[in-house]
């Protein structure tokens, strides 16, 4: 989706590109100096001038908008009569006609007219949607206008206006947030625009999210709701992502990052490639599974909220470039350095079965590692059938491996019956944890106290509290 909006904003780029190319070949050539021109309104360079922007090839406001935005054009080059267009007239400029016209309409009307024309103003706008840079006023100001008129028109008085407007970019926004939901096990087929090409998404059906009827029939409809939703996204990022951690980072710095994600310390990604980036950070939430992550995770950071990184809480936080001077108080952070395939961590117990686990998972890492020049010349998330495969696999065993954890509660576990018939299991984790050979002990004493194991283990503890093994 966010590919075919980025596909149609370059080919608007290009296209006012080539007509402002166009348009200099138009240009005669002018020996006098400013000053000159502007002293004298009749000269032959003036009537030339004139002459030429009568014959210039009209550019669409909008594109003309977007690329002076994106810096290809000069905002020199836009001319007023486009500008119209897009901004609301101010009273000097309502005609006497077009005001004795306005008055006659009911002020509730009027109000209603003026604020979803100023509204749809700046959804069309491409400073608004495009520009790098905007002030907190101007943001203040939008907030302002979509809270207000938010009521006023809905999803086809945007899309008709983005027609009519030539907008090719609100079209796809607006079919885009138009679509419904399709049924688990389903697909939709998604056709942005004429010209670009359709997108097929196939929702997997709750067989392929790796649950069982049992466990989803003891809890509530929210909970149930919940788990496939979390199950249905790392599905969606398992292939695409685990490739492309395995390809950045080495085996060990792949087990060292996990094993700091599964005790939920501070993790610290940096990365200039906003698509490695996000990949990688992303990549963890397959990788845990069936764990899920309970805190913060934002793949990518923006720079003036660097003091985020002092919050007191677990976190999965990304970065493209981390400064000199940035010194972090807390001191269990886990810092990735993807370009060095670096991994800097206060001291952490290795993974319970450690050795067992890199001998399997070595032989499908190097096959990933091999594919790494190949899928330099494509964007993350496109995978081979190669590496497709190796990323299924490497999923497949991490999987094993982190249920295999938790397989033994039942028999660590109390069940009591209350009053009301209502059973309730506990948990002994001194038990459990003296079950482990003394080697992998240190590990799962700090991860039976994280969020991520009471919440997968309140659920195994769960169906066997409803008779379910």
């Amino acid at each position: 989706m966010l590919n075919s909006i980025i596909a149609q904003e370059r080919l608007n780029r290009i296209t006012q590109f080539v007509n402002e190319l166009t348009l200099n070949a138009y240009v005669p050539s002018v020996t006098k100096g400013h000053d000159q021109m502007n002293g004298n309104v009749d000269s032959p360079e003036r009537e030339s001038l004139s002459d030429w922007m009568a014959s210039a090839i009209p550019v669409d406001s909008a594109l003309a908008l977007t690329a002076a935005a994106a810096g290809i054009t000069r905002d020199d080059f836009i001319s007023p009569s486009s500008l119209k267009i897009w901004e609301p007239h101010s009273p000097e400029s309502v005609t006497t006609s077009e005001a004795s016209d306005f008055s006659q309409v009911s002020p509730e009307v009027r109000t209603s007219f003026t604020s979803r024309n100023l509204a749809l103003g700046h959804l069309g706008s491409s400073e608004s949607l495009f520009s790098p840079v905007r002030s907190m006023e101007s943001e203040d100001y939008d907030d302002e206008i979509f809270a207000n008129c938010d009521k006023a028109f809905g999803d086809d008085l945007i899309m008709q206006w983005a027609k009519e407007n030539k907008n090719d970019l609100l079209q796809i926004v607006c079919g885009y947030h138009a679509l419904s939901l399709p049924p688990r096990g389903s697909e939709l087929l998604f056709q942005p625009l004429e010209h670009l090409q359709a997108i097929v998404y196939m929702r997997p059906p709750v067989a392929a999210l790796g649950f069982h009827e049992n466990n989803l029939d003891s809890l509530e409809i929210a909970e149930v709701d919940a788990k496939l939703a979390a199950a249905e996204e790392a599905l969606a990022l398992s292939i695409w992502t685990t490739a492309t951690i395995c390809r950045a980072l080495s085996l060990e710095s792949v087990l060292s990052l996990v094993a700091g994600v599964l005790l939920e310390k501070q993790v610290l990604v940096v990365c200039p490639n906003l698509g490695v980036l996000s990949a990688v950070v992303l990549s963890l939430v397959p990788l845990i599974r069936p764990f899920q992550w309970q805190s913060l995770l934002l793949p990518v950071l923006p720079g003036r909220m660097l003091d985020f990184l002092d919050a007191p809480v677990p976190y999965i936080v990304g970065i493209q470039y981390k400064p000199v001077d940035l010194k972090m108080k807390a001191s269990n952070v886990v810092h990735v350095n993807v370009l060095k395939d670096e991994v800097k961590m206060c001291h952490l117990p290795a993974l319970p079965r450690h050795k067992e686990l890199v001998s399997e998972l070595g032989p499908i890492h190097a096959r990933l590692s091999r594919e790494s020049s190949i899928a330099k010349r494509h964007p993350v998330y496109r995978c081979s059938d190669v590496q497709a495969e190796a990323a299924a696999e490497f999923l497949n065993v991490m999987r094993c491996y982190l249920e295999s954890l938790c397989s033994d509660l039942k028999s660590h576990a109390i069940t009591s019956v209350q009053s009301n018939n209502d059973r309730v299991s506990l948990l002994l984790k001194d038990s459990f944890i003296d079950s482990y050979p003394s080697r992998d002990r240190p590990f799962m004493k700090q991860f039976v106290d994280t969020q991520l194991f009471s919440v997968l283990s309140d659920t195994h503890l769960s169906s066997f509290e409803n008779g379910y093994s």
